[in-house]
């Protein structure tokens, strides 16, 4: 992994804690690469590459995205709720639960 990237993820977890919204770069499924403003959740490293839980405002959905590149953005947000990773947590659950 390039040393950059981690410096990058540095630079987000200050954003996660002052609620700044993140220019996300990242890859596809089809490994096309996309670019989104998104509000980050969750980072985390699963050995061979970082992925990026988060909220898509032009989507009003939870995306988790294998990530390349992040940039804090001066566009701030506020917790509202429905958009947490709690709530992301609690909808798998909800997915997961049989009728």
């Amino acid at each position: 992994m390039r040393l950059s990237l981690v410096e990058q993820n540095c630079d987000k977890s200050r954003a996660m804690a002052s609620c700044a919204a993140l220019d996300m770069r990242y890859r596809k499924l089809d490994e096309t690469r996309a670019q989104r403003i998104v509000r980050p959740l969750r980072l985390e490293f699963w050995g061979l590459a970082w992925t990026l839980t988060a909220w898509r405002e032009l989507r009003t959905d939870f995306r988790v995205e294998r990530i390349e590149n992040l940039k804090a953005t001066d566009r701030g947000f506020h917790d509202e709720r429905g958009k947490s990773y709690k709530d992301y947590l609690s909808r798998l659950d909800a997915a997961e639960t049989p009728c």
